[in-house]
């Protein structure tokens, strides 16, 4: 069914059963993973079509979401701005999309925002990380602190 249905192939990025993984070898009996701490794993057709498989790679682009907490006194406009500026510096975002940051909930100590950019699916986890590192790095140099439980 893998072979005829095609939800992932040579190449891709999945995550089947608690196992990710880019696909390094597909046959008919068998699919191979390489995972990131270098591991094959190597699953038999019949247990990955009964599974549920999470490509990552299937399409082109893949949006970030950054989970931030700031202090009630911190002024959100000024904070959407310091964080949009620093996601689109990053040359590897999707320019024809949009970066977005909302107000994602109000927590008991904090303000609980969401920040969001697009990278193409390839460059998901290295942009995570740089885009986390940039916004935090610009906050520090705007002087906005994470706020600690009172």
């Amino acid at each position: 069914m893998i072979l005829i249905f095609k939800p992932f192939k040579v190449g891709d990025l999945i995550q089947v059963n608690d196992k990710l993984g880019d696909v390094v070898k597909l046959d008919i009996l068998y699919t191979r993973i390489k995972t990131f701490d270098g591991r094959i794993i190597t699953m038999p057709n019949g247990n990955v079509s009964n599974s549920d498989v999470d490509n990552h790679t299937m399409e082109k682009y893949r949006r970030i979401d950054l989970k931030l907490k700031f202090s009630y006194d911190a002024d959100f406009n000024e904070l959407r701005k310091i964080i949009t500026t620093a996601m689109r510096q990053n040359p590897k975002v999707v320019k024809t999309l949009d970066i977005d940051v909302w107000m994602d909930e109000i927590g008991e100590y904090e303000v609980k925002v969401v920040a969001r950019s697009w990278e193409e699916s390839v460059e998901y986890w290295p942009m995570y990380c740089e885009q986390l590192e940039s916004v935090t790095k610009t906050l520090d140099q705007a002087g906005i602190e994470i706020p600690y439980p009172r």
